[in-house]
């Protein structure tokens, strides 16, 4: 594995506007990891690519610690998880919690 070329962190991109400052990126927002783990995700299985599924598990993992209310983002977690390593215990504990966050959803069912 190589390193990357350059890594950013607690990047926050602002726009002066003439209502105010535009907030146009900002690493504590779920919704911008969650979005970064699809397009690893997505890419990562296309690509058969394990490094990109990490980054999309460690992105959805971000996701769900700055918004822990969101079952999309641990089921994705989850579905970056078994593209990685099959079902584990660890797995199967978020997708109860996921469960227990949206009990609207059809039962789970392993085969």
């Amino acid at each position: 594995m190589t390193a990357p070329l350059l890594e950013v962190r607690h990047l926050r991109v602002e726009f002066p506007s003439r209502r105010g400052t535009l907030l146009a990126l900002d690493d504590k927002n779920a919704d911008i990891h969650h979005l970064s783990g699809l397009c690893d995700l997505r890419n990562g299985r296309k690509l058969d690519d394990k490094e990109m599924l990490q980054r999309a598990q460690n992105a959805f993992g971000r996701a769900h610690q700055i918004d822990d209310t969101r079952p999309q983002t641990m089921y994705r977690y989850v579905e970056s998880g078994l593209a990685l390593t099959g079902m584990d215990e660890h797995l199967l504990d978020v997708l109860v919690g996921a469960y227990l966050l949206a009990p609207q959803v059809d039962p789970i069912a392993l085969t």
